[in-house]
């Protein structure tokens, strides 16, 4: 029995040790097949690229540190059309890649890639030149065939990029350098957003981009300025002529002197990328308006001093100018943003990870419920009255078939006027030229296909050759925008005397001058609103109030402004 049971035991035992030795195996079998931390860094790296290539934007960019980055927009940028970035991107994808060994360091590592690709810098820069050399004109279908002619010629030449990541929530994020942009698009986003700059003269092209819009702010005051001291003048303020003319021949100088100093920039130093010669662009048509503005405005103030009185016709001027100032500042300051976001430096692990602890906004304030305003006696809240009234704008357009006086300009004598004007304008900037040039012709030729079956349409464009003569650019600008105007204006409705009112008194002072009486129309509705949230609570501010009322019927704006510039 004792023999028995020794020879289950020693069986019982052999089996434990089986186990035993299974186990050990298998965990030992695990161990070799735990991914390291520089295999995590090469896969997601790997995955990152395959994305990339294969247009799976959305993917490629949840491996990006800072996810906020638009990879379509990478190696153009969003004004180039489809066509030339769909060609563009035939050869930008088309890059061979070896990943090196990396090097990791706790949550940060460091990679080297080798990349083989074309050099789509140097071949839009070639095209570039080729096209302006020609005298051709400039457009997406030229571009594509000359891209696809030209890409395969070159080759691809090989450069490494040491690429940065770094561990978030135990995944690795890739930091997207300016070096790496490079890499991935064959050296188009140096083309299109910026060179590749130290970080010492990345910090002088922050400066000069400061001083810049600093110094055209300073501009946009004097507009600001100037327009305060026409409403006194309308508003039959007791101005001292002397005391506007000094102001004008300040901002006069003041001009003079930034343009100056504008120039002295010399904002290519360092960067002569498309992005930046675009910027340059706006900052040259912001000062030519300006330059424009200033001028209408010493004109409108001479003759009103001869006269007594204020040309309409001048002051149309002055606001159709402020409108384009206006747009090319909008292009200005996008164009600006996306710049300065370009060039930051996200190179560094600690640059990054601070810039994302910098975006976590701050919990908003609680909001306290406004108090409700008092506007017992107030006389301007008797003023509305509901009614149902045509709206008078449907009542101005009559359909007709008329010339479109485009159409007598020839195509010689367009292109001689306006080659004319670009190089009087800007005698040393070539590129300035070359890209006025084109955008005149351009509107030029878009000018000359539209079919005028309105006399609304026919007046719109009258006016606009009438004032603007060969500039193609701001007759089309002008069209464009009076139509809209127009067609804006034509929604309204009119259900209140009010807005009768006001919109009747724009269209007498401003005939067909649609976006002048848009915006007077608003201008006038919402200091209306404004005036009607007046607390009336002395007699001092009924009797002003009342005054202003009387003096200027309906015109709000005047009223406003009086009433303001009493005091209260």
């Amino acid at each position: 029995m004792l023999k028995k049971w020794g020879i289950i035991l020693l069986v019982l035992g052999l089996i434990m040790a089986g186990c035993s030795a299974k186990t050990e195996q298998k965990a030992g079998s695990e161990k070799k097949t735990e991914v390291s931390e520089g295999e995590k860094v090469t896969k997601s790296l790997e995955e990152f690229l395959k994305q990339y290539q294969n247009k799976n934007n959305e993917e490629a960019e949840k491996l990006l540190e800072n996810d906020s980055i638009d990879l379509v927009y990478l190696g153009t940028t969003k004004k180039a059309s489809d066509e030339i970035r769909e060609a563009l991107d035939k050869y930008m994808l088309n890059f061979d890649y070896k990943v090196k060994e990396p090097k990791v360091n706790n949550n940060e590592a460091t990679v080297s890639i080798e990349f083989k690709s074309f050099d789509l810098e140097k071949l839009m820069n070639e095209i570039s030149d080729e096209i302006a050399k020609s005298g051709k004109e400039s457009n997406s279908e030229l571009y594509v065939t000359k891209i696809n002619e030209k890409a395969e010629s070159l080759g691809k030449v090989s450069k490494t990029v040491d690429v940065k990541l770094i561990n978030n929530d135990n995944k690795w994020h890739i930091i997207l350098g300016n070096e790496l942009k490079n890499a991935l698009t064959g050296n188009l986003f140096s083309y299109y957003h910026t060179s590749l700059i130290t970080e010492e003269e990345m910090n002088e092209m922050k400066e000069k981009i400061e001083i810049a819009t600093t110094q055209l702010n300073t501009l946009f005051e004097d507009i600001k300025t100037s327009h305060g001291y026409l409403a006194k003048i309308i508003g039959n303020e007791n101005v001292r002529p002397n005391e506007v003319l000094d102001a004008q021949s300040k901002m006069a100088e003041n001009l003079k002197d930034i343009k100056e100093e504008i120039n002295n920039l010399n904002l290519t130093e360092f960067d002569d990328s498309q992005a930046v010669r675009n910027i340059n662009n706006y900052i040259n048509f912001i000062l030519l308006k300006l330059d424009g503005y200033f001028l209408g405005y010493g004109l409108l103030l001479y003759d009103y001093g001869n006269s007594g009185k204020l040309d309409t016709e001048k002051i149309d001027t002055l606001i159709s100018l402020v409108n384009d100032i206006n747009e090319y500042k909008g292009e200005f300051v996008e164009l600006t943003n996306e710049y300065l976001k370009h060039i930051q430096n996200i190179s560094s692990t600690k640059s990054s990870v601070e810039e994302n602890d910098n975006t976590k906004a701050d919990p908003e304030p609680e909001q306290k419920p406004e108090p409700e305003k008092d506007v017992s006696g107030n006389p301007i809240s008797k003023l509305s009255k509901p009614i149902k009234a045509e709206n008078p704008i449907v009542k101005l357009t009559k359909s007709i078939k008329a010339e479109n006086q485009i159409t007598n300009i020839s195509e010689k004598d367009a292109k001689e006027k306006v080659e004319k004007n670009a190089k009087a304008d800007h005698p040393d900037n070539k590129s300035t030229q070359e890209y006025l040039i084109k955008e005149q012709l351009n509107a030029y030729k878009e000018l000359k296909e539209l079919k005028i079956d309105t006399n609304v349409k026919q007046k719109i464009l009258n006016k606009a050759i009438e004032d603007h003569p060969y500039n193609f650019s701001t007759i089309k600008y002008l069209y464009k925008e009076q139509l809209d105007a127009y067609e804006e204006l034509k929604e309204l409705v009119i259900d209140t005397n009010i807005k009768e009112k006001v919109l009747n008194k724009a269209i007498e002072d401003h005939p067909y001058n649609f976006s002048t009486i848009k915006y007077l129309y608003k201008e006038q509705l919402d200091a209306y609103e404004e005036l009607k949230e007046l607390k009336i609570d002395t007699d001092e501010k009924q009797k002003v109030l009342n005054k202003a009322i009387e003096d200027h019927p309906y015109n709000f704006s005047t009223i406003k402004y009086i009433y303001k510039e009493s005091g209260f």
